[in-house]
């Protein structure tokens, strides 16, 4: 959760694209727990609750609409992928909108800073569906090109209101990614 936090700080307000964090702080409990507050600026909702009013309408998006929250999340992924920071789980419910027409990357969980030392990664982390066959191998190192993965399978979502395979047992998803 710290790691989460700090990238948020460090990315945020800076570029409109992240999610800002407004304040965190540790809150601890009579019997050594530690509750970590975080407290970010306010958004309507994650594209899935989008995605899945339209669905339920039996109404697609305007094309203008999806170039628009794939431009906006592309330019978060450009800010991220410039500061070597790569995301992990890039899908509709870790980009938030407002009513607005805001558009911003969020959920810094899986994410991590890539540096000269550590420019690979290795562990697989993610959501199934959006995951890059090079994270599911799990031999081979990765960078930033995992979240162009996961953003094209996000494009998908917002096409076909479903990622590929969602309906899959896990084995399933996991060699349909892997082989197809």
């Amino acid at each position: 959760m710290y790691n989460e936090v700090a990238l948020m700080r460090m990315c945020g307000g800076q570029n409109g694209f992240c999610l800002s964090v407004i304040d965190a702080y540790d809150d601890v409990r009579k019997k050594g727990t530690d509750i970590l507050w975080i407290f970010v600026e306010l958004m309507d909702c994650a594209l899935t609750q989008v995605i899945k009013e339209m669905r339920d309408r039996e109404e697609l998006y305007t094309e203008n609409a999806l170039k628009w929250v794939m431009r906006q999340t592309l330019r978060g992924l450009h800010y991220l992928h410039s500061n070597n920071i790569v995301h992990r789980d890039i899908k509709s419910d870790n980009i938030l909108t407002t009513s607005t027409g805001e558009v911003k990357l969020a959920d810094f969980g899986f994410s991590a800073q890539l540096t000269q030392e550590r420019s690979e990664r290795s562990s697989k982390v993610g959501t199934l569906c959006w995951m890059a066959p090079e994270l599911l191998h799990g031999e081979r190192r990765y960078d930033t090109k995992i979240d162009i993965w996961s953003f094209g399978i996000f494009a998908f979502e917002l096409a076909e209101c479903d990622p590929p395979y969602l309906r899959e047992p896990q084995n399933r998803i996991m060699m349909n990614i892997l082989t197809k």
